[in-house]
């Protein structure tokens, strides 16, 4: 019967694979660093194994998904329904509503 109540946790630490992480690496082992940028005061963290600002950079952001996603519209004067790229929506949008420059 195995008695040892100290947990034991296989998973590796967060921070390798977070967007949030800014990674320092230094000469010798203990100069290692690694920031949070999602929190306010960017404090230096040890090994992490849960967090709720975790960002999986290994997959895509809701942002790059939102940049490559097909658009569904409606084209009232034909009376069509279909798909556009991204690229020819924010081309339309640009048309509707000019950024003024300058």
């Amino acid at each position: 019967m195995n008695l040892n109540m100290t947990p034991t946790f296989s998973a590796a630490n967060l921070c390798g694979t977070c967007r949030w992480a800014h990674t320092v690496k230094g000469v010798r082992f203990k100069d290692d660093a690694t920031y949070c940028r999602a929190l306010q005061q960017n404090p230096r963290m040890g090994d992490v194994r849960h967090c709720s600002q975790y960002d999986d950079r290994r997959v895509p952001s809701v942002v790059d998904m939102e940049h490559i996603a097909w658009q569904l519209v409606t084209d009232s004067t034909r009376g069509r329904i279909g798909f556009i790229s991204a690229q020819e929506f924010r081309d339309r949008e640009q048309r509707s509503y000019p950024v003024p420059r300058g």
